[in-house]
């Protein structure tokens, strides 16, 4: 064997073995839902395999969440209620955020999370609140 094909072949070991370990530090995370019902089909479906039984890890205080969802990111959890206010909780803890509940008009939308702006939107009444 030449030396031409000894090179050759040890890149293409050594890009296997990068791709090999890339993907074995691909974090183990949740997929993310790029939009409401997970994509353009509204399939509302993921493929995404649930370890059961579920066990409750804590429980909000936000009363009256009936049709409202629940959307998270960065690990806090907003939700809108049916009595007109946008609550914030730390998933991992269940506390409140500092300075929610917040009022908004009454809704029944699911909040939007801008994280790069650090805003969050809620629909209600027919005026979008920031």
């Amino acid at each position: 064997m030449n030396m031409q094909n000894i090179a050759k072949k040890t890149v293409l070991v050594l890009i296997a073995l990068i791709l090999y370990i890339s993907l074995l530090l691909t974090p183990v995370f949740a997929a993310d839902w790029p939009n409401n019902r997970n994509n353009a089909s509204n399939t509302g479906a993921s493929g995404e395999t649930i370890n059961l039984p579920l066990t409750e890890q804590w429980h909000s205080s936000a009363p009256d969440i009936e049709e409202n969802g629940v959307v998270v990111a960065n690990g806090i959890a907003y939700m809108t209620t049916d009595d007109g206010w946008l609550h914030a909780f730390i998933v991992t803890t269940g506390f409140e955020v500092t300075g929610f509940p917040v009022t908004v008009p009454r809704s029944y939308s699911t909040p939007a999370v801008d994280t790069v702006n650090g805003k969050v939107y809620v629909l209600a009444g027919g005026s979008l609140f920031a």
